[in-house]
This record gives C-alpha cells, structure tokens and sequence, in this order.
C-alpha cells in the first residue's frame, strides 16, 4: 500500500501511511522525502508529520522497524527534524515511547491533523 506525501508551507511534510507497508517501504520513504529535505541545511527545521491512522503493521514488523532504525545517527551539516504522529492507534504510543527509550527523542502525538499542523507552525514559523 502506498505512503502518499503532500508538503505544507516549507517545512511540514506530511506522510500518510496506508495499509501494510513494509519497513524499506517506510524507511526508504522517509529516507527520500525527510533527509534529502534537511542535508545540507544546517539552520533549516522539518516537521514530518506521520499519519499512521490507516496503517496496519504486525508486532514481528515493529520489532524489524526498531532494529533496522535503531541506533539513528546524527548527521553533520544537516536541519532538525521535528517528528509528530496523526492517529490513536496502539502505534503511536509504542513508537513514541521507542523514539524516547532509544533514540532520546520526544515526539508528539495528535488525532487530528489540524491539531498537528497547528502545533508545528506554531513552534516554527514558516519561511513563506
């Protein structure tokens, strides 16, 4: 199933996760259309919005993810991302609490997408 992308001011990307996916599937996505997004912009911030409210995954998947992802490194020369999720599904807290556990990042966790647009202009506000 697909993961459609559509891009919001400058710095929101948002990532709609439909259906199975499998983790090259997400990683490479996120991967094409976040890392490229912040390479070489040191002073630039993305917020990638995950919406995983139609998202099917099995636990042997979510333990695969967390293997393949873990440990994430910091790349030189390169923007903040800020990483945010649209759903109530069991995901998003297992994610958010791996991301913490992990990886020490917080994210933040919304059922609507409004809620999350919201909350990532107001933390920065856009270059258009």
């Amino acid at each position: 199933m697909p993961i459609e992308i559509e891009y919001i001011d400058d710095n929101i990307i948002i990532m709609r996760m439909i259906g199975f996916l499998t983790n090259d599937e997400i990683t490479t996505t996120i991967e094409k259309e976040v890392r490229q997004r912040v390479a070489g912009k040191p002073d630039f911030t993305l917020h990638a919005i995950y919406d995983v409210t139609e998202f099917e995954w099995s636990f042997a998947e979510f333990i695969n993810y967390i293997k393949q992802r873990a440990p994430e490194r910091s790349r030189e020369n390169e923007g903040t991302v800020h990483e945010h999720f649209v759903g109530n599904s069991q995901w998003v807290q297992q994610l958010r609490t791996w991301w913490q556990k992990q990886l020490g990042k917080e994210t933040t966790a919304f059922i609507s997408m409004d809620d999350a647009i919201a909350y990532a202009r107001s933390i920065t506000p856009t270059s258009s």
